[in-house]
């Protein structure tokens, strides 16, 4: 069972197109992540940003995560080369 599954029940995985507790909504929760690392660079620009737990371990999310500039990545699975 994934952690969507348990938290809110089935029903919702017929809408999401993936569970969003293992994979980053790359249009959505993206466009905030992307927002918050210019905005917080503007002002500080050495601002360490990373990722971290299921989103970390997940390639695609790992990938997007670097294409906006984030910093390291760390969480289960393996990261992409």
């Amino acid at each position: 069972m994934s952690d969507c599954t348990s938290r809110v029940g089935d029903s919702v995985l017929k809408v999401l197109k993936a569970d969003p507790f293992a994979v980053l909504d790359q249009e959505g929760v993206g466009k905030l992540v992307e927002m918050g690392i210019k905005l917080g660079r503007g002002t500080r620009p050495d601002l360490g940003v990373g990722i971290c737990g299921e989103h970390g371990g997940e390639p695609s999310s790992v990938e997007f995560c670097y294409r906006v500039g984030m910093g390291p990545a760390a969480g289960r699975g393996p990261a992409p080369q």
